[in-house]
């Protein structure tokens, strides 16, 4: 009676190992297929567009007058005598005024 006790205890102790061995396969396997169809086809997915054509404009830069009309003209400034409104820019001899849009930066607003 008392071997028989211990085969049932031994039976026992095997099963309560391999009951959350097998609890933790099925939360693995169930992750692995949530996470692989949520992320498969879109490792791929980057934009084909250009969103920015940053250009610096200082004093000294090496920018010709002529560069400097195609970029603002690419941009969609309109070129006027006098600048007075967001959009506008007037390029004279020694000198280039130009109106920006303004843009939201993460750390400040250029005006």
């Amino acid at each position: 009676m008392a071997n028989m006790l211990k085969k049932i205890f031994k039976l026992f102790k095997t099963k309560l190992i391999l009951i959350p061995i097998a609890i933790i396969l099925a939360i693995i396997v169930y992750l692995d297929f949530n996470i692989r169809t949520t992320f498969d086809g879109k490792k791929w997915s980057v934009p084909a567009t250009v969103y920015a054509r940053p250009l610096e404009i200082f004093a000294g830069a090496e920018l010709t007058v002529k560069d400097l009309k195609a970029e603002l003209t690419l941009l969609g400034y309109q070129f006027v005598s006098k600048v007075e409104k967001p959009g506008q820019a007037s390029i004279g001899k020694n000198k280039a005024t130009i109106y920006t849009s303004g843009f939201q930066f993460p750390d400040d607003f250029e005006p």
